[in-house]
Parts: structure tokens; sequence; C-alpha cells
């Protein structure tokens, strides 16, 4: 196996360092930090207006679903540093695809947070309570009554009330998430679980991160972008109830199929722009898109996962301000820290469709300053097998400005859908899902886990509570443990009826 080449010398800005990556918590390890970061979780109100410093890819290891896998992958380690990790099953499986393709190397606040509501430890909204011994599928309609029903039940959920069944996915180093696939006992269905521990959000400086993930997921529905089924806690950990998307991650079948044709790209990424459409109409930018990131369902369908980086309320492409995302995926303006906004999106969209295409992201090294160093002036290459069309398409993407990238204006989603790629796409029939992906999913069973990493389908099926220390020991004394991350629907129904008729 070759090592990719570097890339050619470019006539463009002389290189940069690498920026530097420091988390607005350094070190909890004196009795005083540790009450800060206890009383910070559980204020109701936001942080002071200031330029967010987010870790690079730090979401790339906490997958809502999935394996998610170790690219060069850089993480915030509590003195301020960086800690760089790369997977060598995952680099040798993008060198093989290298080596195939003949692609060079060089070449708006929502008004929700976490203050809202009071459920405390267990709280939840409820899950339906129909009992059968026969699992639904779960399928876009059926999840749409399930979350339906769920309003008019007065029972709240917790973790006793699901079985636990196989590890599905993990988050970094294996201490910040884990994704597992659970049944609930009452109504049989299959669902995916997503659990946090508390102390290492903190730890992590994830706190806003997560709130931002949990908002998102309340109020976001749409057909290719993951569900919330319910949102509860324990004193020590944070559990989302999701859509289970079986045909697992993008990622996985791109490993193993090496590229995908242009057809296949096609429909992959038309369904992940009416995401990122619908997203950014609720001034939302997304700011992670990647294979791992999305999901298959039942019927080959994508799903959108993993908000922890998105931003509420961006309008521009200017006014975010966060240094975060996945770096193979990131755009010019997030690495100069110029401000960025949505169009930040469609240059991953770029980048998405390149890897679909190729089988490697584009200016992909494993030199993460040279990536960097590419991406702000780098020259990329097109493999000869890319047509015109779908070139014009990335050249279009992959312009350095925002402004004049192709849905960077004002048109938003609308200009890309109309470049000539998507010309055979019947949006609408697309939005309705009545356009046959080109891949389903064969499963056996409603538990079927073959499209996930054995890696973690091996592991035991263990929900482990990490021992007392003294973080978790401070949040104890406080019984609003992430106030308000509840999601409890009737909750919120009967405020609302409250004010209305106080407002009568």
């Amino acid at each position: 196996m070759k090592t990719p080449e570097a890339p050619p010398p470019t006539n463009g800005p002389p290189p940069q360092q690498a920026p530097a990556f420091t988390p607005d918590i350094d070190v909890l390890d004196s009795p005083a930090a540790i009450a800060i970061a206890a009383a910070a979780i559980n204020s109701n109100s936001t942080r002071p207006a200031a330029p967010e410093v987010v870790p690079v890819s730090e979401s790339k290891g906490v997958p809502m679903v999935g394996q998610g896998s170790d690219r060069i992958d850089v993480a915030t380690n509590m003195t301020g540093g960086v800690a760089m990790t790369v997977s060598t099953s995952d680099v040798d499986i993008r060198q093989q695809a290298q080596d195939s393709s003949g692609v060079n190397s060089s070449g708006a606040s929502s008004g929700f947070d976490f203050g809202r509501g009071s459920e405390g430890d267990g709280g939840s909204y409820p899950l339906p309570s129909s009992s059968s011994d026969v699992a639904a599928p779960i399928t876009a309609d059926n999840m749409a009554n399930l979350a339906l029903s769920a309003f008019n039940s007065s029972k709240k959920v917790a973790l006793d009330d699901f079985v636990l069944l196989k590890v599905i996915g993990k988050g970094s180093y294996g201490m910040y998430c884990k994704v597992m696939l659970v049944r609930h006992k009452t109504d049989g269905c299959i669902y995916a679980m997503k659990m946090l521990r508390k102390e290492n959000i903190v730890k992590r400086n994830q706190v806003e991160h997560t709130k931002t993930e949990r908002n998102v997921l309340e109020y976001i529905s749409h057909p290719f972008i993951v569900r919330l089924v319910c949102a509860f806690q324990t004193v020590k950990k944070l559990y989302f109830v999701l859509e289970y998307c079986p045909g697992g991650e993008l990622f996985f079948h791109l490993s193993r199929a090496g590229r995908f044709t242009e057809q296949r790209a096609r429909f992959y990424s038309a369904e992940i722009i009416l995401a990122l459409e619908h997203l950014h109409k609720m001034d939302i930018v997304y700011r992670d898109l990647k294979p791992e990131n999305v999901l298959l369902d039942e019927e080959g369908h994508i799903r959108l996962t993993d908000f922890g980086l998105s931003k509420e309320g961006i309008q521009d492409n200017t006014s975010a301000r966060s240094l975060c995302g996945t770096p193979e995926y990131l755009a010019p303006e997030i690495l100069n820290q110029t401000g960025h906004g949505k169009a930040v999106d469609w240059w991953s969209l770029g980048a998405l469709i390149y890897e679909m295409l190729t089988g490697l992201p584009p200016f992909y090294t494993r030199d993460r300053e040279k990536l960097f160093e590419n991406i702000r002036a780098g020259d990329l290459r097109y493999p000869s097998f890319i047509s015109p069309v779908a070139k014009s398409l990335l050249q279009g993407l992959f312009q350095r400005d925002p402004n004049r990238r192709l849905g960077g204006g004002n048109t938003d989603a609308d200009e890309i859908k109309c470049h000539p790629f998507y010309a055979s796409v019947d949006w609408d029939a697309l939005l309705q899902r009545r356009i046959t992906p080109p891949f389903r999913p064969s499963l056996a069973s409603k538990t079927d886990v073959q499209y996930f990493d054995k890696e973690f389908v091996s592991l035991p099926v263990i929900n482990s509570e990490v021992p007392d220390s003294a973080l978790t020991h401070a949040m104890q004394q406080d019984d609003n443990h992430f106030e308000g991350f509840t999601y409890d629907p009737n909750r919120h129904k009967s405020e609302l009826h409250q004010a209305i008729a106080e407002e009568g």
C-alpha cells in the first residue's frame, strides 16, 4: 500500500499555522472549579456573548448511531492543547479506496433552553402505551404516529422501560457517549438510545453543544432528519431515545463500495440538500456534515443525525464564530475564523459528494497542517472519471468566498437544486419519499445490526455507571440536574394552555 503523496505547491497565500484549540473550561481539579461547573450546568441563562471556541471534530467521535470512524481527528485535551488520533483501519480503508480510484491525495434561538421544565431525575415525555408482542416496523409514517400518541399518555419513561440489546456506537475515547439498540418493554418497538455521562459532558466542555442538540431535535421534523422520540435523565447520565436507522452510516457503505456511481451520489446528496434546506429555513447551520453523520433508514433513505455542533439563529454567512467541525470537511472561512454561516454546509456538501464519487475527501492528507493549508489555498484535482457536470457542481460548492459559493446567496439551496447535475431530480417526489433509493438494506429482523461495525456490536451490553467523583457529587447536591433536558410535551402543552388562558 502506497503512502498518500504530498500535495503540489500552490501559488496561493503563504501557509498558516493550524488554529489553536482552547476550551472554555480547562481543568476541573479544584473544589471551586467543580462548583462553578456544576452551577453552570443548572443555570437557566446562556453564556455571555463571546466568540465560541469549540474543538474541531468533537462531535465526530459522538455519533447518534453507528460506529463513527476515527479519521484524522482533533479533540481538545483539558490543558488547552490538541490530541490527534488516527485509526489505522480507517486510514487503510481510505488508502485502498485511493489506490483503486486513482485519486491523488493532494489533489436563531428556539426560545427553549435547558431551564425550561424541571422534571428532575428519570423525567421524560412518555412513549406510546399500547402493548404488543410483535414490534411494529419503524417507518416514517408510524414514527410520526408514535410521537403523536405519546402526547396522550401521562406515564413518564425511565431506563427500566427498555431492554438493552446491542451496542451500535461509541463516542470518542469510549467515555463521552454510547449508543445502544433498545426495545421498549411495553410496545415492543426498537429504538436507538444515546447515553451521555454528565461528568464527561462538563469536563469536555460540551454542555452548550448538548443543549443545542436537545433543542434542535425537539422542534425539527423532516423526512430526512432523525427523530427524537423522548429524552430523560438519571443522576449521572442523559438519554436520547431516537428513531433507529438499521441501514447504518453512509460511511459504512462507502468504505466497502470504495466509491459510488454518480446516480447513487446524486440521490443521497439530493436528500441531504432537502434536509439542510429545512434547517437553513429555520436559521440553523448544521456544521458537521460527513458520511458518519448520514444514516440510512430501513428503506434506504437518508437521515441526518448528530446536531451537537449546530448553531441556531444564523441568517447570514458571517454571524457564527465557533472553530468546529471535522477537519476534512471544514470550509475555509471556519479555519480563517473570519465568521461563517449557512454557506459552510454547502462546502461540506461538496466535500461529501467528492468523497462519494472518489472514495476520499477533497485535499486528503494525513498531515493536518497540510490539510488546512490545502483547504485554504490548494488546487483540487478531479479524476478523469468525474463527469463535467459533476465537476462543475463541485467547483461551485468549493468556492472559497462563501458569498460566491453555490448556495451561498439569498436563494440558498434553490441555487444548488437548479444545477444541471440535479436536472433529473423531481424534488417534490423526493421530499415525499416517492423516489426509490438506489440501495435498500436487506434486514433479517427488526434488530438486525449487520450494517454496524462489528467492533461495537460485539461489545458486552452493559449500561455502566461511573464511580462517584467530586464533580458528580457536586451535581448531586442540586435536584435540577441538567434542568430542562427532559422532553415532556404534556408539561409544555399545559404551560401553553395556561398562558393562553391568562392572556384571554
